[in-house]
């Protein structure tokens, strides 16, 4: 079943639409009086399997054009390379749980310019 626009308004795919935390130009607005378009979008989701969420994310992504999403529990592995993820006009940096479950994902516009930093070994224990 294809979803839409008219979905994600009534509930994806029957279900209630999911619950995201997003910072964008009307909270910076209130706290730090932000009248430009220079503003972003950003959103946080706790997702548990992306891969079976394929379909209700490329429409978060479509219908909420946020700039940047952030997205935990991703249960990526190694075997499932970025061209089944990226949706289209995004940029996917990932970091894959060696085990089950776990990991993390961050979809970036492709118009942001961005650069992964390694973490040092010094604060692995930030990993």
């Amino acid at each position: 079943m294809k979803l839409t626009k008219d979905d994600a308004k009534s509930g994806l795919n029957g279900h209630q639409r999911p619950q995201l935390h997003q910072h964008h130009c009307q909270h910076q607005l209130r706290h730090f009086n932000c009248r430009s378009s220079n503003c972003s979008k950003w959103a946080l989701t706790n997702i548990r399997s992306l891969c079976n969420k394929q379909n209700d994310f490329a429409l978060f992504l479509d219908v909420e054009s946020p700039d940047v999403v952030c997205v935990t529990e991703t249960w990526l592995h190694a075997d499932i390379p970025d061209s089944l993820l990226c949706c289209k006009g995004y940029n996917v940096i990932r970091c894959d749980r060696n085990g089950r479950g776990g990991g993390v994902a961050m979809f970036v516009r492709n118009n942001i310019k961005f650069s992964p930093v390694d973490i040092p070994s010094e604060f692995s224990m930030l990993d």
